[in-house]
């Protein structure tokens, strides 16, 4: 599809398409993270490309990434094998660690212990 036939989105269709808030957009685009065209009225017009980086920058937040570590994959095109696999190191350990914490909660329930 060439730019002169593709859609273009409004901030409300996106973020309800993506289940984001307009402020999320806007903070994304502040970030220089998202940046989409504005008609003479200065509204917001996101593009297949535009949509296309949203949903890399949702999927790469749920992962983890920070939103600095996100705008250098951006700009590089994409995250590294050493800086995945890093992530993935620190999502496990992250589990471990919540595994740890439901299994201390859990065994609280139900008694009058409190945790020191």
């Amino acid at each position: 599809m060439n730019s002169n036939t593709s859609k273009a989105y409004g901030i409300s269709e996106i973020a309800a398409e993506f289940s984001v808030t307009l402020r999320t957009l806007r903070f994304y685009e502040q970030r220089g993270l998202l940046a989409p065209a504005r008609t003479e009225a200065r509204d917001r017009l996101y593009s297949d490309a535009d949509r296309e980086q949203l949903q890399r920058i949702l999927t790469w937040t749920r992962q983890g990434f920070t939103l600095t570590e996100i705008k250098a994959a951006l700009q590089a095109g994409c995250f590294t094998p050493l800086q995945m696999a890093e992530q993935l190191d620190a999502l496990r350990q992250r589990r471990v660690e919540t595994d740890l914490a439901i299994a201390e909660l859990e065994g609280l329930i139900g008694t009058d212990r409190v945790a020191a």
